[in-house]
């Protein structure tokens, strides 16, 4: 597959820098020279290449023709290839969208105290996936205040980025949120216009130190510090009326996980 030159130069400057300073990274940060951190790269670095294998084709009719094309890595540390996968995603998850409801984005952070508890722990995947699942709790109980029921399901997609923007490790969670939720009872969807941050951060606060208690039990001490060091709960964004599109779950796509 043929691409334009500026972006093969972006590429091919790409994997120049971890050509270049992978050892040294490695020394710095040993926990990640590993087997698998390892087989990834070269995965990444061979994807488009001889070396990542390749198909040829010649043409049936004159015996001439022939064209080549490059295996992909479809690895997500692939420029190129996590490009196509968060497209196809973003496609997917907005195919889930219930049509007629209104979503907003909710996001929850981690007080810095976290991050290198976080950053430390041995076994992020199912750190990162337990960390997801509480998220879509919170979200759940501060809908079940809202709309004073007990029994409903949410309509929820959540993506954790543990990165910022300038490439900072901060741990936070995205979730795309129906403004609603199903009475399981009388099979009907009740919607709501507004979420108060107040409950929102407290109930997040309680789930977050709860789910920190169980990883991170050794620290109980920093743990329950927190609500003294954070009486109003931890920091939450609720963007309301916002436009769903593949373009805006694409964003939300850019450094995440799903698990």
């Amino acid at each position: 597959m043929a691409y334009p030159n500026h972006n093969k130069r972006k590429l091919q400057t790409y994997k120049s820098i971890f050509i270049e300073n992978i050892e040294n990274f490695k020394k710095e940060y040993p926990k990640f020279d590993t087997a698998y951190h390892e087989s990834v790269i070269k995965k990444m670095l061979d994807c488009g290449t001889v070396e990542g294998g390749y198909a040829k084709y010649d043409c049936m009719h004159c015996g001439v023709d022939k064209h080549v094309v490059f295996f992909s890595c479809k690895s997500k540390l692939c420029l190129k290839c996590a490009k196509r996968y968060a497209a196809e995603a973003a496609e997917s998850i907005a195919s889930k969208l219930i049509q007629g409801v209104k979503y907003r984005q909710v996001v929850l952070t981690i007080p810095k105290q976290f991050r290198n508890l976080f950053y430390g722990h041995d076994d992020h995947k199912k750190l990162y996936s337990s960390f997801m699942k509480i998220a879509f709790e919170c979200l759940e109980e501060v809908l079940r205040i809202i709309l004073k029921k007990k029994n409903i399901k949410i309509a929820a997609i959540t993506f954790i980025h543990t990165h910022s923007r300038n490439g900072e490790y901060k741990p936070h969670i995205h979730i795309i949120l129906g403004e609603g939720a199903l009475d399981v009872h009388d099979e009907k969807w009740l919607s709501f216009k507004k979420i108060n941050l107040s409950t929102l951060r407290k109930t997040w606060q309680k789930h977050l130190l709860a789910f920190a208690a169980l990883h991170f039990h050794q620290e109980n001490r920093l743990i329950w510090q927190m609500e003294l060091l954070y009486p109003d709960g931890f920091y939450t964004i609720s963007a309301f009326n916002i436009q769903i599109s593949l373009v805006s779950i694409d964003l939300m796509l850019m450094f995440y996980r799903i698990y």
